[in-house]
């Protein structure tokens, strides 16, 4: 007999009570550990009690609420001994197949928030946040692996990275620990590189993995040596008496560095420590929240807390506006793996993706009603992974 772990998300939860063809399984936590039987289609019936609170002498909550549907209204069914229902068939996500995309299934960290995620590859994605874990998740499974820095403090993170070997793991501390840290993900094994003064934004592996870069909301990026752990190059924003944040670095290549700031985006070179390039926000845009960067670096897109995603294509070397429906707020942008399509999310917790050649809005779907931490796709564009702040991660593709 197999087992599969449910999660339930409900406000001021008491307990819960999953019931199936192979039993009555009971928490009081949102996630239940549910055994399966062999072969067996199994019909989940979820009975979920509110906590009774008394306010003003009024008794509030107290009752019980039960559903055999998910949010999205498909039958909550595990089949054990064929693959999972809802996972993604391996299809990419692109224009030709994004009429058929669909939400398949959500992942729950343990945290008081979730900060940021990132696919280590099509089957695993990391998440951090303000928790005392590093959580793995398989996305074959939907379940949490063995995390990493577990009953940790130094765990908590509000940004993170892999190298491309998927043997490093990198993370940006809190508020109140801005440390930047690698994680041996073969031994579990912590190294401290060093600390930023103020809070950390970004962090990104070289494409060798031989030097991390980290970003700050203070207007600094510092490069770090991963072997020796000791910092190589530092940078500085120069926009006269403005403070920026460095929401992405991108590395073209070993030698080269491109910080994207909430004012303009810089291209460094390591070996000299000088600045190559410098690209300035349009006059119209107060500032820049979120960055991404598809063809190899060739093309730049962002987002600005307003209507339009401003996209910036080194062979016109001007921004262009692509607008998003009246009313939106765009907080986060990314470019799928191979550049056809963008994703954007809003502060009400949209999602939205344009076919990147044809400017064509594809896609406007309500994933959640909080606030987004980020939005990523995974290597192969299989999967779009969208949530964070309320920690749940919601994953689409095509079913």
């Amino acid at each position: 007999m197999l087992s599969q772990t449910v999660t339930v998300i409900m406000g001021n939860m008491e307990a819960v009570t999953i019931t199936t063809e192979s039993g009555v399984f009971t928490a009081t936590v949102p996630q239940v550990e549910v055994m399966l039987l062999p072969n067996t289609v199994h019909h989940l019936e979820v009975a979920a009690k509110v906590r009774e609170i008394w306010n003003y002498g009024c008794p509030f909550g107290g009752y019980t609420l039960r559903t055999t549907q998910d949010k999205n209204g498909a039958l909550l069914i595990i089949e054990q001994g064929q693959p999972i229902p809802g996972r993604s068939s391996g299809a990419v996500i692109e224009p030709g197949t994004i009429s058929q995309l669909a939400p398949l299934f959500s992942v729950a960290p343990d945290a008081r928030l979730t900060a940021d995620f990132v696919f280590s590859s099509d089957r695993e994605l990391i998440s951090v946040g303000y928790a005392d874990k590093i959580s793995r998740w398989d996305l074959l499974t939907g379940q949490e692996m063995d995390p990493l820095g577990a009953g940790m403090e130094e765990a908590a993170a509000l940004c993170v990275a892999v190298d491309a070997g998927r043997s490093l793991v990198a993370t940006g501390g809190t508020a109140e620990d801005p440390a930047v840290r690698l994680w041996d993900v073969a031994t579990g094994e912590m190294k401290q590189l060093g600390r930023h003064e103020v809070l950390l934004t970004s962090v990104a592996f070289s494409p060798s993995g031989t030097r991390l870069a980290s970003g700050d909301n203070g207007n600094w990026v510092w490069v770090w040596d991963v072997a020796g752990g000791e910092p190589v190059a530092s940078f500085e924003g120069d926009v006269p008496n403005r403070y920026q944040a460095f929401y992405d670095l991108y590395w073209p290549d070993d030698g080269t560095l491109v910080g994207a700031a909430s004012d303009a985006v810089y291209w460094w070179d390591l070996s000299t420590g000088q600045l190559l390039e410098r690209l300035a926000r349009p006059e119209q845009v107060a500032f820049f929240v979120d960055y991404s960067f598809g063809q190899g670096g060739q093309r730049l897109a962002a987002a600005a807390q307003d209507e339009n995603v401003y996209l910036w294509d080194r062979e016109t070397a001007e921004w262009q506006v692509w607008p998003a429906p009246p009313g939106t707020s765009l907080n986060h942008v990314e470019f799928s793996p191979d550049g056809q399509l963008l994703a954007a999310t809003t502060f009400a917790g949209d999602l939205l993706l344009w076919d990147a050649h044809t400017q064509e809005l594809l896609v406007n779907r309500r994933i959640t009603t909080s606030d987004i931490a980020a939005v990523r796709f995974s290597p192969g564009g299989q999967y779009i992974a969208v949530g964070g702040w309320d920690s749940v991660i919601w994953l689409w593709g095509i079913p």
